[in-house]
């Protein structure tokens, strides 16, 4: 909800920032006067207020587009692990770690 500064599935207790992040997504485009529906809190959707794309994270090789914690994950644990590393630098993924 723009204007408000609110989350429809968080609430209306829990103010959140324009550069706020989760890992839930809800398809459509926001309105300033839908239906405030709060199913979760906002540690349950992992709410967060900072920068998560890959470009931000300390594991991001910004030359090469990889990352450094996918490849060496492939690397130790070949068995379990065959991730593709090459990454967009503007995506985000759910370990979203700050520098």
């Amino acid at each position: 909800m723009p204007g408000l500064r609110r989350c429809a599935v968080i609430g209306k207790e829990t103010s959140i920032s324009p550069t706020g992040s989760s890992i839930y997504y809800g398809f459509g485009t926001p309105t300033d006067n839908q239906p405030i529906n709060a199913r979760f809190t906002a540690e349950e959707i992992g709410y967060v207020d900072r920068q998560v794309r890959c470009i931000n994270c300390k594991f991001v090789n910004i030359k090469k587009s990889h990352c450094k914690l996918y490849k060496l994950l492939n690397t130790l644990a070949s068995w379990i692990f065959d991730l593709d590393y090459k990454i967009d630098l503007f995506g985000c993924c759910n370990f979203q770690t700050p520098k």
